[in-house]
């Protein structure tokens, strides 16, 4: 962790061993064992004033290497937050939207209390099975707070917008449209609103 001039630099890295043994009626199956880099995330965040923030998350997978083709280097996040009060925010730009407790932490491996995430919030399995069929990956804009409603009782929503799905979106090799941007009409909507009393959380997202 480094701080310059109010930048803060941080993150973190994950790795893996995987020792496979061959299957009992296998004559051609050998014993593996392989050391991974399963994710670094590297995040970069700056208080601009009192209600402004920008932040930046840099993901790599997979032991990711340019050279041999390996892995996923990603930039999961670049946004600027405006703060107005805990009831009402905006941030606009790339993000990981408010959508249950494990998509907001998706990232931050170290705050979960187990190596293994549920499959769905795994980055390293992201070109194996389409994440965000289950939980939504990416939103350009969302508003959201939370207020206290009760002694000890908190409120909290969230409404976000964002491209379609990521099939929908022109790769480095679409014809006729800027990679990266989106072909279609429609757009990503969501939300949530939930509560939290005390060390309890839960809610309703669409």
């Amino acid at each position: 962790m480094a701080q310059d001039n109010d930048l803060n630099i941080f993150g973190y890295f994950q790795s893996s061993f995987t020792h496979s043994l061959p299957a009992e009626d296998s004559t051609l199956g050998k014993t593996n064992n392989t050391f991974a880099v399963q994710q670094l995330n590297l995040f970069l965040s700056k208080n601009i004033n009192d209600d402004f923030s920008a932040f930046v998350n840099v993901e790599l997978v997979n032991s990711f290497s340019s050279e041999r083709n390996w892995g996923g280097l990603n930039l999961e996040e670049a946004w600027m937050k405006y703060y107005n009060s805990d009831a009402f925010s905006i941030k606009a730009g790339l993000l990981i939207p408010r959508f249950n407790n494990l998509n907001e932490i998706k990232n931050r491996t170290p705050i979960l209390p187990y190596a293994q995430r549920p499959l769905v919030y795994e980055a390293s399995i992201a070109d194996l099975i389409s994440l965000e069929d289950f939980v939504p990956q990416r939103a350009y804009l969302q508003v959201y707070g939370n207020m206290s409603v009760a002694d000890g009782a908190m409120f909290d929503y969230a409404a976000y917008v964002g491209n379609s799905n990521r099939a929908y979106i022109a790769s480095a090799n679409g014809v006729g449209y800027t990679r990266g941007a989106d072909s279609t009409l429609f757009k990503m909507v969501g939300g949530r609103v939930g509560m939290k009393i005390g060390d309890l959380k839960f809610g309703v997202s669409s």
